[in-house]
């Protein structure tokens, strides 16, 4: 007699590991995605699995679920410590989804917490911000530099792109309001950027003036 012929195999992670290994080194994407998620129908919270399918899942048009691990992944490595490894994986999360305004912030701010780099914050925030520029996803372009913007106010790149997308928004006032900001602490070439674009914001003798002004003497 055969004893266990049909009973269930006993579960083996190392082997789940092995195999789903296997198929994301031959390129069989969904096939390792199958096998990680069986880990993770045992333990959701296996923030290494979680790191590993995250990017499976962002190359397979999954980019909900890709993120939602993604952040599985994150939380895990910064609960145990692993700062550098959370910095890494909310990287590549940028990278593979760069249409997830959630995965800039979230880079930004372990730049700030773990990294102790508010700069850095800023410009990953600002290069995020480059991912949203169609019409429909100018709102999260807003929100990713008025986040700069708390981090470092009236850094002149944030602030000159945070205007002319107001302006695209047709948010005129609060466009003027920032490049009137910058005129009075800017000058050379940054001073003549916002003097021209204030001068057709709204085209005057006094604007063209000004803007001859900061040309000729920078100020």
């Amino acid at each position: 007699m055969v004893f266990g012929l049909f009973e269930k195999k006993e579960y083996s992670r190392a082997e789940i590991m092995e195999a789903a290994g296997k198929f994301r080194s031959k390129g069989k994407h969904k096939k390792a995605i199958a096998e990680y998620q069986k880990i993770l129908k045992q333990d959701s919270g296996d923030f290494d699995v979680a790191g590993r399918i995250a990017p499976l899942m962002a190359e397979t048009k999954q980019p909900e679920d890709s993120w939602k691990h993604f952040k599985i992944a994150i939380a895990g490595y910064m609960k145990k410590g692993f700062y550098d490894k959370a910095l890494s994986m909310v990287n590549m999360a940028t990278r593979y989804l760069p249409r997830e305004v959630e995965a800039w912030e979230a880079f930004a701010r372990l730049e700030i917490e773990v990294k102790k780099r508010p700069e850095d914050a800023v410009q990953t925030l600002h290069t995020g911000h480059l991912n949203f520029r169609k019409k429909e996803l100018l709102p999260k372009a807003i929100r990713l530099l008025q986040n700069a913007w708390k981090v470092e106010p009236w850094n002149f790149n944030v602030s000159f792109d945070l205007a002319k997308i107001l302006l695209r928004e047709a948010k005129k006032v609060d466009a003027k309001k920032i490049f009137k900001g910058l005129e009075e602490r800017e000058k050379g070439g940054k001073l003549r950027k916002v003097r021209w674009a204030l001068f057709w914001m709204e085209p005057g003798a006094g604007g063209f003036f000004r803007w001859m002004k900061a040309a000729t003497l920078g100020r």
